[in-house]
Order: structure tokens, then sequence, then C-alpha cells
């Protein structure tokens, strides 16, 4: 039997990644984001491929402020 896989609508993906709506299509329209979707007039997003995005993420170290020199 094949698996299903779970389908994650846009308000749902909205709340795991933290960007506004037309952020979100602006970075799937330019590639930096999976393409979605469309099932019944819906957009959707599979969520092994989210899990993938986010994987292939960098790890950025926390930035540190410096200091002007006085």
């Amino acid at each position: 039997m094949t698996e299903v896989r779970k389908m994650i609508g846009v308000d749902e993906v909205l709340t795991l990644i933290p960007v506004s709506r037309t952020t979100l299509f602006r970075m799937e329209r330019e590639k930096k984001f999976p393409k979605g979707h469309l099932i019944r007039g819906r957009k959707v997003w599979y969520g092994d491929e989210l899990a993938a995005w986010q994987e292939s993420l960098p790890v950025s170290g926390r930035r540190v402020r410096r200091r002007a020199r006085e």
C-alpha cells in the first residue's frame, strides 16, 4: 500500500514559516520555496517537500552587533 503524503494548506504553512502571505508566494515564484499544488482550487504543499526545503536552509550563527569605536 502506498503511503499517504500529508498536504498542508496556505494558512498552516504560514503558521510554520514566519513570513507574510505575499512573501510566501513571492518566494515560491522566485523558486526559493517549494511549488504548491492546486487541488480542487486550493493550493497545498506536501509536508515532506517542506521538510526537505527547511533542511536545505543554511544554518547561521547568532549575529552580534558590534559597538562603534569611540
